[in-house]
């Protein structure tokens, strides 16, 4: 005897759906540069002579959609000539990350390789490989190690323009006489020249003496090129009124150096 219909229980008990999620680009929130510093890996809590390179957007920069987080703090030791570059990244599918960092002349239109196939977020570079001048850094992200070549998708962002100068001030036309009506006093000229920042200050010292302050003839510096004019006191000894030695120093307003020496002799 057949089955009417409406004796069929015709009820659904389960669906099963298999998907693949769709791949999210990274994200790169935030990009840092801090000169004269350099990562020790050692110093994950602050130490004397050490520096923060916190995370704070340049002026203009949109907001981030995620606030950068970060395990620990970050700590460089100070150095000269080192850069350090910091940066926060984040991808939505929770995706293992690989950094490529990328530096360019803020004039400039090409790229140059820094470091790649990087995990952590930061790196220090040895600032000496680049002539003097200003700089963009780009902090590339790729999920490439969760996904194949295809399906790999990448973020990027770049730093606020940073300067570079490794390169010390030459110190000119030293020259030392007998200052006039002054018999325990000499005369110094030079001129300390910069050719890419201003000279931030100049020293002398006589006789391997204590550095005394040595200021420029406009009494301010504020240029490339500054000229220096003044007296300077002898120190009192025994030989003050026959041989001497004179040095000059003059500093960059990135802190390098640049001296000169000259010997000077009193005629009797």
């Amino acid at each position: 005897m057949p089955v009417k219909p409406e004796h069929l229980d015709s009820r659904l008990e389960s669906v099963k759906v298999n998907y693949l999620t769709q791949n999210v680009a990274p994200v790169v929130e935030d990009v840092v540069v801090q000169t004269n510093a350099k990562i020790n890996t050692t110093l994950m809590i602050k130490q004397p002579d050490t520096v923060n390179i916190n995370l704070t957007p340049a002026p203009g920069t949109p907001p981030a959609p995620v606030m950068p987080k970060f395990e620990q703090p970050l700590n460089a030791q100070k150095e000269r000539g080192s850069v350090t570059v910091r940066w926060a990244a984040h991808d939505d599918n929770d995706d293992q990350l690989v950094y490529t960092v990328l530096v360019r002349g803020a004039d400039d239109t090409r790229w140059l390789p820094l470091k790649d196939k990087i995990t952590d977020k930061y790196i220090s570079f040895d600032a000496s490989t680049l002539p003097d001048g200003a700089y963009v850094i780009r902090v590339i992200a790729s999920d490439s190690p969760s996904h194949t070549p295809t399906d790999a998708l990448t973020g990027s962002r770049d730093s606020a323009v940073f300067e570079i100068d490794t390169t010390p001030p030459r110190v000119e036309g030293l020259k030392v006489e007998p200052a006039n009506g002054k018999p325990e006093s000499l005369h110094v000229t030079f001129t300390a020249i910069d050719e890419f920042s201003n000279i931030q200050r100049a020293e002398v010292s006589i006789d391997g003496g204590d550095w005394q302050f040595a200021e420029p003839i406009g009494k301010i510096s504020d240029s490339k090129k500054e000229n220096y004019d003044f007296t300077v006191d002898v120190p009192k000894s025994k030989d003050s009124d026959s041989e001497h030695i004179v040095i000059v120093r003059a500093f960059d307003r990135f802190e390098n150096m640049g001296t000169a020496k000259t010997k000077f002799t009193k005629s009797r």
